[in-house]
């Protein structure tokens, strides 16, 4: 399409849903929400420098090994 320069990162982990996964939350009335759950753990993860260090780190490296469940593209027309 033209574009040059691309780099494509991945990052972010949904922590949560592969505790949910292997932990599943028995006799507990309401659904697991994904999103919410998400939500709480990155406002813990960004509360103190030394935690948004270790987030940086994480998400560094599952850029570098392409495991993060989110992608960024970044592109030049």
């Amino acid at each position: 399409a033209g574009f040059a320069d691309v780099t494509i990162r991945s990052n972010g982990l949904s922590v949560m849903e592969i505790l949910n996964y292997f932990f599943p939350r028995k006799n507990v009335g309401e659904p697991f929400d994904r999103v919410e759950s998400d939500h709480r753990l990155n406002e813990n993860l960004t509360r103190t420098p030394l935690r948004k260090a270790v987030k940086t780190v994480l998400n560094h490296s599952l850029s570098i090994t392409r495991l993060g469940d989110s992608l960024k593209i970044y592109a030049r027309k």
